[in-house]
């Protein structure tokens, strides 16, 4: 137990230290996603009260499933802020549907599916050359939060994503962090937005041969961002926009 805790604080101190470097990173890329997530999703320009609603209700989901200990789709909460937000503020009919679909679900769906086959492919043809070497099969540990709040809240979201999979070979869960790293990656230059969570567990469910275990866990995840996240991230944001406009005579 002791060594298994010490084994999940290492994973989580490097985890929190390169999404930090990473975040720091992003900013090269960041302007292809902003372009998609402003101009490309909606009609009117957004104005900073929209924005601070958004934030406000993205963070709050964020915090409330990490502290219920629910796998946590960042992507998927922005997505659904700024979709509900903005159907509440000027209707429907000011986002761009088509585009959205494109260039924004398309790729937030595909995502995983894509992950999945590609560490399959190369699973197989990795095991076809020569079968890996046996080694003591370890619980992955990743954490999934960003900078600091991956140390310190990082434990709850990792004993949900990967406590109650099956142990892996250390090779293989560092072919799935390779993929998930270079697929997600390209997405942001492209500025097509993936979901990390995601595509990770996508990532480890084709490394893992489409096991009965893994294919649940993954499923589960995805249709709790879709369905619970999305929109819970979107009232949230709602809720934060009549905040705003009721403090707003307050803060001048």
């Amino acid at each position: 137990e002791s060594s298994g805790g010490r084994s999940t604080h290492r994973a989580l101190v490097w985890g929190g230290v390169f999404t930090g470097l990473g975040s720091l990173i992003a900013v090269l890329v960041a302007e292809q996603l902003l372009s998609v997530f402003t101009s490309t999703l909606l009609t009117p320009t957004p104005s900073d009260d929209f924005v601070l609603a958004v934030l406000l209700g993205t963070t709050a989901w964020v915090l409330g499933a990490t502290l219920m200990r629910l796998p946590v789709s960042l992507t998927h909460a922005i997505i659904g802020a700024i979709l509900f937000e903005t159907a509440y503020l000027f209707g429907a009919s000011h986002l761009a549907w088509a585009a959205i679909g494109l260039r924004v679900l398309l790729p937030l769906a595909g995502g995983p599916f894509a992950a999945l086959f590609l560490t399959y492919l190369l699973h197989r043809r990795k095991r076809n050359k020569s079968p890996p070497p046996p080694e003591a099969e370890t619980p992955g540990h990743t954490g999934k939060v960003a900078g600091l709040g991956s140390i310190g809240w990082g434990r709850r979201v990792t004993r949900t994503l990967v406590g109650r999979l099956v142990p892996m070979a250390r090779d293989r869960h560092v072919t799935a962090g390779v993929t998930t790293a270079a697929l997600v990656s390209l997405g942001a230059i492209l500025g097509a937005p993936l979901s990390t969570t995601h595509v990770a567990s996508g990532a480890t469910t084709g490394i893992g041969g489409g096991r009965k275990e893994h294919v649940r866990s993954t499923l589960k995840g995805f249709l709790l961002a879709w369905f619970v996240t999305l929109p819970a991230a979107g009232l949230l944001a709602i809720g934060a926009s009549f905040a705003v406009s009721w403090l707003q005579p307050y803060l001048g």
